[in-house]
């Protein structure tokens, strides 16, 4: 199980996350949208009418301020994000027919989704805003005093914006990297090529790309954590990532998710693979992939051939991984090295762990290791396969993997086939903006450089506190909720309740970033030179040895390890049981100090409580309180509460896309259903605890009641919008439901939100039967 999914909660765009992927985790690890330039008109517009009716507004509020009860915040942020909660109501709509449309209609009639995406959405926006301050703090003047991965990070940045060298360089990096490898076999005797068979080693070839380049074909072998003991590492043998474009894989990754390595990219590889409303897709990816290898300088005809082996070979590894999937009496298994040999003998494991792990693990791997095996079902179908397809073959897909993750990383000739490829596949007919790219991608190589230069221009100090207050004051609620579930005994209760007790929080940014010598030996060992491509290089080589070289030490359980400071995102990590909110989110509309607390608790305080909720959804209720997967609830809370998450799966599934008529897939979002819902209740009650504490309200809204407030609050951190693509997309693969139903989904089974907005029985808003798991 890999320790890190980075990215995130509920966008299917193309961006500088997906553009820069195989940076992060070409193989097996983890919203930025180009603002049209009709959209600054159109949204002036309606903030100026919003800013003229608050303008009334606080007049009156001022005016007859004594018979009101709360006060009217007037600071410059409250008027701000008043003028932005009105233009984005559509007042038409009727609040318990569709509170998404009255909550979301003004602004999403006001977004243009540009070519280079599938949808645009608030986490779009913060993104975008994100990425141009990272831009503007890299392109500052050196300090004379300052931590030495400044320079790295300027260093890497102008790097990925010389696409003059970028051009000069085409595919030479390339070919030099596949010489190395002993040649790519569909090239033929041209650069790059002149494979021998009698010098081809499966072990060698698949070790090579795997610690030099953190690409694992066929089957993923490397270090992760023991979720037997999750104080430490073990070897594990899993399904492997399926061919999709990197964009791609990051992109399904939600900006509000679980660390747990979520199998979107694995689902949609198999299902581009395997099924047959996708075959467009598979033919699409054929052309690319002969195209790409023609541009090396293969010999067409040839490549033709070769090619459409090496595709009939992924798709037999899809559908032995899809039957796995299904396969009930496919457990997980632990395995000494000795024994994986004796059962799975194609493969010269002894070699391949040799060729593999650096010098520093020590003890090296001895025939007694003990190795954690995901899916015994796809490694025995693996091992077959390997026994019986041509060496030549297995060879082309393998090199092919790698070629394919470092295509975005060529000049422009390969680039434009690589963009023709995403524009016949998924709809993005344009790239993002090079410099969006470049800032993503450094903030992703060094992210504590970055994120120090963030949190010291743009964090204010007391947010950090504030927020670690806020997720006490949901930690309370839930432990109220956990004790009167009706379907979880009492000696459950008290576990759960523990579990909660025992959560790390971790927010903002980690104390140390403040101490320039730490920040600066996060990337010590990182080489950072003035060559795009050869960054990449050292880059990838990095975080494979670094991941690899975790085997005989202690795990870090800070989670700081996994994400830097300056992310919109939000994880919950089951085997650290612990959350972590990086200061990137912690601003409008998620949280502002200046805000009503319904503003944030309604925000951010429903983000922390989606996080806090997926330590008890259908992965998360399988690790105890120290992080190891432990069966530590009796049989009758096990039935009950999948009895109550049931009754979920059946709601969602029941949801219809607006967008293509496709329903979305209720047992796929089950576990960010359980969070979502849990999340805001979780919020709501909290809020509820604590708000005689303080009572303003934003101007212009005077008219609705906090409570109201709260739930529009939460409800406009969905606003977003979908292509038709976009939403095939998200109903195929997302493990989060589209945005739509984040908010109608929740809202509908709380009891607290129709009375707020007195929904009448019989409405859309108002289910004669609501679903809750926590309450």
């Amino acid at each position: 199980m890999e320790g890190v999914n980075m990215d995130p909660v509920n966008s299917v765009n193309t961006d500088e996350r997906t553009s820069s992927g195989a940076v992060l985790a070409p193989a097996d690890d983890e919203t930025l949208s180009r603002i049209p330039h009709k959209w600054p008109k159109i949204a002036a517009v309606s903030v100026v009418v919003a800013l003229l009716f608050i303008g009334v507004a606080v007049f009156l509020g001022i005016r007859y301020g004594r018979g009101i009860t709360r006060s009217l915040c007037v600071t410059d942020q409250c008027n701000k994000s008043a003028a932005i909660v009105l233009s984005s109501m559509d007042r038409s709509q009727d609040p318990c027919h569709d509170f998404f449309e009255y909550a979301c209609g003004g602004w999403n009639k006001q977004q243009v989704i540009p070519d280079n995406k599938l949808e645009v959405d608030r986490f779009s926006q913060l993104n975008d805003d994100l990425q141009e301050k990272i831009k503007g703090l890299i392109e500052r003047d050196p300090q004379p005093v300052e931590p030495a991965s400044f320079s790295q990070a300027r260093k890497y940045y102008s790097a990925c914006l010389d696409q003059d060298t970028i051009n000069d360089l085409e595919a030479t990096p390339l070919i030099d990297i596949l010489d190395s490898l002993g040649g790519w076999p569909v090239l033929g005797s041209n650069p790059g090529g002149n494979w021998f068979q009698s010098s081809y080693l499966f072990e060698k070839l698949w070790a090579t790309l795997s610690s030099q380049y953190d690409v694992k074909p066929i089957i993923s072998t490397g270090v992760q954590i023991n979720i037997e003991n999750s104080r430490e590492y073990i070897l594990q043998v899993n399904v492997p990532d399926f061919t999709v474009p990197t964009e791609f894989r990051l992109e399904r990754q939600k900006q509000v998710s679980t660390l747990i390595p979520e199998s979107i990219s694995k689902d949609f590889g198999r299902h581009m693979l395997l099924l047959a409303d996708l075959e467009d897709k598979r033919a699409a990816y054929l052309r690319y992939m002969i195209d790409i290898a023609v541009a090396l300088g293969g010999e067409r005809t040839g490549v033709i051939r070769d090619m459409r082996d090496v595709l009939e070979f992924e798709k037999t590894l899809a559908r032995h991984a899809e039957d796995a999937s299904v396969d009930t009496d496919d457990l997980p298994e632990t395995k000494t090295r000795s024994d994986l040999q004796l059962v799975y003998n194609e493969i010269n494991w002894a070699h391949l762990y040799q060729y593999l792990l650096p010098s520093s693990v020590q003890p090296p791997v001895s025939s007694e290791e003990p190795i954690f095996v995901v899916s015994p079902s796809y490694l025995r179908n693996v091992d077959t396969l390997l026994g019986r397809t041509d060496e030549r073959v297995v060879a082309n897909y393998m090199i092919w993997q790698l070629v394919n993750s470092l295509v975005p990383y060529l000049g422009v000739n390969y680039t434009m086939i690589y963009q023709k490829y995403l524009n016949d596949t998924f709809g993005k007919a344009a790239a993002s903006d090079r410099w969006r790219r470049c800032a993503y991608e450094t903030n992703s190589v060094v992210p504590f450089a970055t994120g120090r230069m963030y949190v010291d221009e743009y964090f204010k100090t007391n947010t950090k506190t504030t927020t670690e207050q806020m997720v006490g004051d949901l930690r309370k609620a839930l432990r109220v909720m956990l004790g009167r579930v009706s379907w979880l005994i009492s000696s459950d209760q008290r576990k759960a309740q523990e579990k909660l007790d025992a959560m790390g929080i971790n927010v903002g940014y980690p104390e140390w970033l403040e101490v320039d010598t730490t920040i600066d030996a996060k990337s010590a060992d990182l080489s950072v030179t003035n060559t795009y491509f050869t960054n990449i290089r050292n880059y990838r080589r990095r975080e494979a040895q670094t991941k690899l070289g975790r085997l005989r030490l202690p795990v870090d359980k800070s989670l700081w390890s996994v994400t830097g400071p300056a992310v919109v995102n939000a994880f919950y990590s089951p085997w650290d049981n612990g959350i972590v909110v990086p200061a990137g989110i912690l601003q409008p509309p998620f949280y502002h100090p200046d805000l009503p607390r319904y503003s944030n608790f309604g925000g951010i305080g429903a983000v922390l409580g989606h996080e806090i909720t997926h330590g008890f959804d259908n992965t998360g209720r399988q690790f105890d309180k120290n992080g190891n997967i432990a069966d530590w609830w009796s049989l009758s809370s096990v039935i009950g509460f999948q009895d109550a998450a049931q009754c979920l799966v059946d709601q969602y599934s029941n949801f219809v896309m607006p967008e293509n008529g496709k329903s979305v897939d209720g047992e796929q979002t089950e576990g960010e259903n359980i969070a979502d819902n849990g999340g805001v209740r979780e919020a709501y009650k909290a809020y509820q605890d604590i708000n005689a504490r303080q009572r303003k309200q934003l101007p212009g809204l005077q008219d609705l009641t906090d409570e109201q407030m709260f739930f529009l609050s939460y409800s406009q951190v969905w606003c977003g919008v979908l292509t038709r693509a976009g939403a095939d997309l998200q109903v195929k693969t997302g493990e989060h439901s589209p945005n739509r139903f984040r908010v109608i989904g929740p809202l509908q089974n709380n009891e607290d939100f129709t009375s707020a907005f007195n929904c009448p029985y019989g409405s859309h808003m108002r289910r004669s039967r609501r679903c809750k798991v926590w309450y």
